[in-house]
């Protein structure tokens, strides 16, 4: 078959396992690629006309685009807001430390002065008269013998306290504090949303615009570009 211009169709019809060395994606369901490749590159001559050679330049092609492939479908799954064109994540950490030393010192003095003056005064009287009567034995009436005064006393005492009471203390007090420390702030910070440089509208336009881009349809036209004759 050297020299004969042929479709991927028909040389896979010759022969096969032409398709065997191509690398591909694990998320693509390899029989509905391949069915697909030969639809879409039905009108269309392959370059190399020796199926071997072929199918050894389609190995080493698709070997080194696979991983662009798979990064492009990585890109494609992720998790984002389609009408979001800001998001940021910001974890800041700020670390403290303190060393203190505080000297306090305290003074007191104290007086105390108490005048006392207690004053006592005490006045007595006592005054006692007795009286010695002798009788006869034929009458009633008593005569006065003497008269006598057994006690008088009358009197004035008087005591008188004073003094002075002083009382003089001093009071001093010193105090050294010292404390050494260290302690850290945690921050996570996220801003996220329309930061306003873009419409919400054009941002869905252009998601709109990505999801009809498949990876099935980007590898079977760098396989066109690759291996085909692009004339109709």
């Amino acid at each position: 078959m050297q020299g004969v211009m042929l479709t991927l169709a028909a040389m896979y019809n010759y022969n096969s396992t032409v398709l065997d060395t191509f690398e591909l994606p694990s998320v693509v369901v390899r029989d509905d690629f391949l069915n697909l490749l030969i639809f879409e590159t039905s009108e269309l001559n392959i370059l190399y006309s020796d199926p071997y050679m072929f199918k050894h330049y389609v190995g080493l092609w698709s070997k080194t685009r696979v991983g662009s492939w798979e990064k492009m479908f990585d890109l494609w799954e992720m998790d984002y807001n389609p009408i979001h064109n800001y998001d940021r994540t910001e974890a800041r950490g700020l670390h403290h430390s303190y060393s203190e030393n505080a000297n306090k010192k305290v003074t007191a003095d104290t007086s105390n002065n108490t005048t006392q003056d207690l004053t006592n005064d005490t006045t007595t009287h006592n005054d006692t008269t007795n009286v010695h009567s002798v009788a006869a034995f034929n009458t009633n009436t008593g005569m006065v013998d003497s008269y006598r005064d057994t006690g008088n006393a009358n009197g004035t005492s008087n005591s008188r306290d004073s003094g002075t009471i002083d009382s003089i203390g001093n009071l001093n007090s010193v105090q050294d504090d010292t404390a050494n420390g260290e302690y850290q702030d945690k921050e996570n910070i996220r801003a996220y949303g329309n930061i306003g440089i873009t419409t919400t509208q054009a941002l869905m336009k252009e998601e709109l615009e990505i999801r009809q881009i498949n990876l099935y349809n980007i590898i079977i036209d760098e396989f066109k570009k690759q291996f085909c004759i692009e004339i109709y």
